[in-house]
């Protein structure tokens, strides 16, 4: 963690930007749709409990280190 090249933070950053601009646009044009998509996502996170998010938690935690890297990076490792 040098921090010599930042392509990865660079990739980060876009694409928070990218979400960003995407949220932004939607609100401002159609704000029923973002209310209606908000208060499913927000029904359901209230329906897990804790113990289903620990255990989510840990099982993809257990799988990056038994496989070494990120879930997103499996099929260029295969």
């Amino acid at each position: 963690m040098i921090f010599k090249r930042l392509t990865m933070i660079k990739m980060f950053l876009g694409a928070v930007g990218m979400s960003m601009l995407s949220v932004f646009l939607l609100i401002l044009f159609n704000e029923s749709i973002y209310q209606s998509v908000r208060n499913g996502f927000i029904h359901k996170i209230n329906r897990i409990g804790a113990f289903h998010l620990a255990m989510g938690g840990s099982l993809i935690g257990v799988g990056m280190v038994l496989a070494g890297s990120c879930p997103g990076t499996i099929f260029i490792q295969m």
